[in-house]
C-alpha cells in the first residue's frame, strides 16, 4: 500500500460534502509545523470541513550528527540568534502551542536527525497509521523530550499507536 492510505485518524468528518486532500510537508522536530497542523485542524472543526491528510516527509537536518545537537546551540550556529533571542521564540512557540491545545515543555532540549522517524512514519502509512504516529512523534519531541533518533524509542512509539 502507498503513504497515502488513510486511517479514521487521518479523515476530520465533515457535516456534508467531499473532503479535501491537503498535503503537508513536515518534519518531527519543526515546533511551527505542529503548531500549523494544529491551527488547520481546529479551522476544520470551526468550518465542519472534513480533510484527507498526507504528511510528507521533510529533514530539516539531514546532516545532524547521531548525538544531535543542543538546540539553542543549533540555532545560534543555523540562524545565528542569540541566546535572548532562542529564549524569546521558544516562550512564544510555547504560547502558541498552548493556545491550540498542545504543549512544549519548556527547557533545554535537542535537535534530533529524524531520517528513522521518516522510516518509521513510511511505514506507518502503509499500515494506515501515519496520522497517529506523526502527531505521536510531536509529541514525543517537544512534550516528552525524548529522542526521536533512537530506535529504542521509535519502537516504543510504534507500539503505543498499535503497530
Amino acid at each position: 500500500m502507498s503513504d497515502e492510505r488513510t486511517n479514521r485518524n487521518e479523515q476530520h468528518a465533515a457535516a456534508d460534502g467531499p473532503a479535501l486532500l491537503v498535503d503537508i510537508v513536515s518534519d518531527v522536530v519543526c515546533p511551527w509545523c505542529v503548531i500549523g497542523y494544529k491551527h488547520f485542524e481546529q479551522a476544520l472543526g470551526a468550518v465542519g470541513a472534513a480533510a484527507r491528510i498526507r504528511w510528507r516527509a521533510f529533514e530539516l537536518n539531514p546532516d545532524m550528527g547521531p548525538d544531535g545537537e543542543d538546540a539553542a546551540e543549533h540555532v545560534a550556529r543555523k540562524y545565528g540568534a542569540s541566546a535572548e533571542k532562542h529564549a524569546a521564540a521558544q516562550a512564544e512557540i510555547a504560547a502558541l502551542g498552548a493556545a491550540v491545545g498542545f504543549t512544549f515543555t519548556p527547557g533545554p532540549s535537542r535537535m534530533r536527525n529524524t531520517f528513522r522517524a521518516h522510516q518509521l512514519l513510511r511505514w506507518a502509512g502503509t499500515l494506515g497509521a501515519k496520522h497517529t504516529v506523526k502527531l505521536a512523534l510531536f509529541k514525543a519531541h517537544f512534550t516528552e523530550r525524548r529522542n526521536v533518533d533512537d530506535p529504542v524509542v521509535l519502537t516504543e512509539i510504534a507500539a503505543e499507536a498499535g503497530l
